[in-house]
C-alpha cells in the first residue's frame, strides 16, 4: 500500500469512527427518558470491574475473518468498527452526564485503557480483511489467478495473527483494567 492509499484508509477509519462516536452521543440524548435514568442511576452504583471483551471480540472478528472470504465481511467489518465509535461516545456521553468535567476525564481514561490498543489493532486487521476481499473480487472480476491462493493464505495468516494480539490483549485488559481504573475512581465523586 503506498503512501497515499495508506492516507486514505487511515482517514476513512478516522472519520468513521468519529461518526460513530457522534452517534454515539446522539442515541444518548434521543432515549426515552426513563432509560436515560435508569442508564444514570446505574451509573450511580458504578463499580470499577474487571472488562471482559474476550469471547465478544474473538467471535465477532472470527466471523468477519470467515464472511471476508466471501465479500460480505466488509460491510460488516465496516460496521463494527461504527459500532465500536458508538460505544466510545455513549461511554463518554454517561459518564460527563452524571459527573461533569471528572467524568468526562474518566470517560476518555476508560476508552482510552480499555480501547485504544484494540482500535490500533482492529484497524491493522481491517486493512488485511480488505485485502481478502479485493484479492477475491480481483479474481473473480477480472479472472487474475496469479498468486492467487499464495495471497489468500498470507493474508489469512496475518489475519489469525492479529486475532490472537487481539486475544491476548483482550485478556490482559480483563486482568488489569479492574485495578487500573480504580486508581482514578476519585473522579467519579
Amino acid at each position: 500500500m503506498n503512501k497515499q492509499n495508506i492516507k486514505k484508509y487511515l482517514a476513512f477509519i478516522f472519520i468513521l469512527l468519529l461518526i460513530g462516536v457522534i452517534s454515539g452521543i446522539i442515541y444518548y440524548y434521543n432515549l426515552d427518558s426513563n432509560i436515560k435514568e435508569n442508564v444514570i442511576n446505574t451509573l450511580a452504583e458504578y463499580k470499577i470491574v474487571n472488562i471482559n471483551n474476550i469471547f465478544k471480540h474473538f467471535l465477532i472478528l472470527a466471523i468477519i475473518l470467515v464472511l471476508s472470504i466471501f465479500v460480505v465481511g466488509v460491510p460488516l467489518a465496516i460496521f463494527y468498527l461504527y459500532f465500536e465509535g458508538v460505544t466510545i461516545g455513549f461511554t463518554i456521553t454517561i459518564f460527563t452526564i452524571k459527573f461533569g468535567i471528572s467524568g468526562l476525564l474518566y470517560g476518555i481514561i476508560y476508552n482510552l485503557a480499555t480501547k485504544l490498543f484494540f482500535l490500533f489493532l482492529l484497524v491493522i486487521f481491517l486493512n488485511k480483511i480488505f485485502n481478502i476481499t479485493k484479492i477475491i473480487i480481483s479474481k473473480i472480476a477480472y479472472r487474475n489467478y496469479h498468486g492467487f491462493k499464495t495471497n489468500i493464505v498470507l493474508k489469512f495468516k496475518s489475519s489469525l495473527i492479529i486475532l490472537i494480539i487481539i486475544f491476548i490483549n483482550d485478556l490482559i485488559i480483563y486482568l488489569t483494567s479492574g485495578k487500573f481504573l480504580s486508581i482514578f475512581n476519585y473522579l467519579l465523586k
